[in-house]
C-alpha cells in the first residue's frame, strides 16, 4: 500500500511517500503527482525515505514530473532516498538530472521562492 502526506512551506510542496512503488500501485503514484501538477504546484520536494523500492513506471513518472516542473521554472527535488532506490538512480543515470538531498532542510534551503 502506498500512502502520501503533504506539507506546504510557502510556495514549496512536500509530498512524503510511504510504501513500495511497484506494478500494484505505480498508477496511484502517477495520479497523485499528476493532481499535484494540475494544481500548478511547481516547487516540489518528494520525501522518499519510506520508499524501499520504485519500479520503471515510477521512475518514468518522476522523469515526467521533473520535466514538467522545470518547464514552468520550478523544480522537483528528492529527499532521503533509500539505498536501493539510490542505486537504481545511479544505474540509470538519474542522479545527473535530479537534485537529491539527505534531508528535508537541505532541500528546502535550495529553493529560492
Amino acid at each position: 500500500m502506498l500512502t502520501v502526506k503533504t506539507y506546504q512551506y510557502g510556495k514549496i510542496y512536500v509530498l512524503e511517500f510511504d510504501g513500495r512503488i511497484c506494478c500494484n500501485n505505480s498508477d496511484i503514484f502517477a495520479t497523485i503527482l499528476q493532481h499535484t501538477l494540475q494544481d500548478n504546484k511547481i516547487h516540489l520536494i518528494l520525501n522518499m525515505a519510506k520508499v524501499p523500492y520504485i519500479n520503471s513506471a515510477g521512475m518514468r513518472t518522476l522523469a515526467d514530473v521533473l520535466q514538467h516542473t522545470r518547464a514552468k521554472d520550478g523544480d522537483t527535488k528528492l529527499v532521503s532516498l533509500d539505498e536501493l532506490v539510490l542505486h537504481i538512480f545511479s544505474l540509470i543515470g538519474f542522479e545527473r538530472f535530479f537534485n537529491v538531498y539527505p534531508n528535508l532542510d537541505e532541500a528546502l534551503t535550495e529553493f529560492n521562492v
